[in-house]
């Protein structure tokens, strides 16, 4: 039988979590045998940007099947074969080492090793031991706010606790992926629960005066935006040094595999087939943050808008997503980025084409209904910071070459 399925709930029907339902504003016919998408329905679908519609949906499509481990072949509506199986195997090596999903053992790049990673591999055991101890420090301090929150009775509520929550620290810290020593800042997801949209706001509008009254802060140093927090210049008791706190508010009355927990999972697996290749995989991460803040592409466009780059959590799946490898990822970008004479190719182009894709849920994309697997070329880009970050990879991969010949 066949149905008309969505983008957003595909992966958990091609891996038998969610039954096949009729959505009438679904582009996709799902078959057990097959997909068939009518382009002439997706086309136009971006609002701004109405050039991108199909070949960022085809990206998506392409993506989730990879992460089921299980090819289906995806025709359009004149039955041509859009997606074949040597195109499944080239998405597959993207999104291999997890076990959450069946993708199978990561498979590590030959180019882990390049000039410059040294410092990062020398200063891995330091870097996690620090992280454990600074990670909870910050966390008992932010746990400290929420649960004085919930120790108030609070007149907008029936119930004498304001809100049951879970804390993650999706942070890089977390990972180990930070740059080492002092300046990282730090990422949490609250998962609290409510019982209606109005009462969630209400809750949020509180821990956020919550936050600023506990740690003293002025206008300069809190950004408010929906579902989120950010603060700036935290001072907290044992902490050697100010730093930022982003906080994402999200209800806790849904599960699933998120961008943190792929993330962790995947260099755990890592971790566990090869010691030694997985700690170069996080001297290559690292090095890319490093490269792409001197090059300012770094913060994505709504945390930076003069930087305009992948973000933090882009560039670990960037790198991930090539084997491990700043070379391999690099060079991917560069060959789509240039033409063939060595000209930068328009950002609209380059997005056509060039994906780095989630491999879990972003929390906030799910908290909105949002289809929750990021491409970060889309979300987290803008043409001004592809610019700097083409050029800048441009030259660095002539200059390891260079010094590779001279070895």
């Amino acid at each position: 039988m066949n149905y008309q399925v969505g983008l957003n709930n595909l992966f958990e029907i091609l891996m038998g979590i969610m039954p096949p339902k009729n959505d009438n504003k679904g582009s996709i016919m799902y078959n057990p045998k097959f997909l068939l998408i009518n382009l002439e329905k997706v086309e136009g679908s971006f609002k701004k940007v109405p050039e991108l519609s199909i070949p960022v949906y085809l990206m998506d499509v392409k993506h989730i099947i990879a992460m089921t481990g299980k090819y289906i072949p995806v025709y359009d509506q004149n039955k041509r074969l859009i997606y074949s199986y040597e195109e499944f195997l080239e998405y597959s090596k993207r999104v291999s080492g997890f076990l959450t999903i069946p993708t199978g053992a990561y498979v590590f790049s030959d180019k882990l090793d390049f000039p410059g990673i040294e410092k990062y591999l020398d200063l891995y055991d330091q870097n996690e031991t620090r992280n454990s101890k600074d990670n909870q420090i910050v966390s008992n301090a932010v746990k400290e706010v929420l649960d004085n929150a919930n120790s108030n009775l609070f007149s907008l509520f029936k119930s004498k606790r304001l809100v049951d929550y879970r804390l993650v620290n999706t942070g890089s810290t977390s990972r180990n992926t930070n740059l080492p020593g002092p300046g990282s800042d730090y990422d949490f997801v609250l998962k609290f629960s409510y019982k209606d949209e109005k009462e969630k706001e209400k809750k949020i509008s509180y821990m956020i005066k919550m936050f600023i009254e506990k740690f003293h802060l002025n206008r300069n140093q809190v950004i408010v935006m929906p579902f989120r927090l950010r603060m700036f210049g935290v001072v907290i008791p044992n902490y050697p040094e100010p730093i930022d706190i982003d906080l994402s508010f999200v209800g806790a009355n849904q599960e699933y595999f998120s961008t943190d927990e792929s993330a962790k999972e995947r260099l755990t697996v890592m971790r566990m087939q090869d010691e030694v290749s997985y700690r170069k995989v996080i001297a290559n991460i690292q090095f890319a943050k490093e490269f792409l803040k001197k090059a300012n592409a770094y913060k994505a466009y709504r945390s930076d808008p003069k930087q305009g780059g992948l973000s933090g959590i882009g560039v670990e799946n960037w790198i991930m997503l090539n084997g491990g490898s700043f070379i391999d990822a690099a060079e991917s970008f560069v060959s789509v980025a240039f033409t063939p004479k060595g000209e930068l190719r328009p950002f609209i182009d380059f997005e056509k084409e060039y994906s780095v894709m989630d491999c879990g849920k972003g929390h906030v994309e799910v908290a909105r209904g949002n289809f929750p697997f990021r491409n970060f070329v889309i979300c987290h880009m803008r043409g001004n910071g592809y610019e700097k970050m083409a050029y800048a990879l441009r030259r660095e991969l002539e200059s390891i070459r260079n010094e590779n010949r001279a070895r």
